[in-house]
């Protein structure tokens, strides 16, 4: 597991092997689809080169995002030894994100997150057994593109 660093910046770790190299990548709840920048690789000890290598041109997909509205018609994808194969939709400015939902929905990781304990993905939905009271849990209303939607009242007064 990849440490936590106080400057939010992670350290390569790299092997023997020239094409393995480990990455740390932000597990998103409200992403639909892997991010990338050219940046964060860089930080995360790639080379420019090694970037055009594994980038490739895509239909251009429409993201909204907290800085506005942007255009991805490239993506980089890598084979990770823990998660599979991941394509990246390349941004101008954006850590590496994976979206959550993808990965729980499309290659059947349930994701679990008990309070004071380190968040975790289930190998497959076989590997994670729960239990609940059904009248003590919050169900999503929905998910649209492997993000979930919840509803609630709010007080207005």
């Amino acid at each position: 597991m990849p440490a936590v660093l106080s400057n939010h910046h992670a350290l390569p770790a790299r092997s023997a092997h020239s094409d393995i190299q480990q990455i740390e990548w932000i597990a998103d709840s409200g992403a639909g689809r892997d991010l990338c920048s050219e940046r964060a690789f860089i930080e995360q000890g790639f080379s420019k080169d090694m970037i055009d290598r594994f980038s490739t041109a895509v239909n251009p997909t429409k993201f909204e995002t907290g800085n506005g509205t942007f255009v991805s018609d490239s993506c980089i994808s890598l084979d990770g030894s823990s998660f599979g194969k991941a394509s990246y939709h390349v941004m101008n400015d954006c850590p590496l994100v994976r979206a959550l939902g993808k990965i729980v929905q499309e290659d059947n990781k349930p994701f679990v997150w008990i309070p004071g304990e380190l968040p975790f993905f289930g190998k497959s939905k076989d590997a994670v057994q729960i239990a609940a009271d059904e009248s003590q849990i919050i169900q999503a209303n929905r998910v649209e593109d492997g993000v979930p939607i919840f509803v609630e009242d709010v007080n207005v007064s």
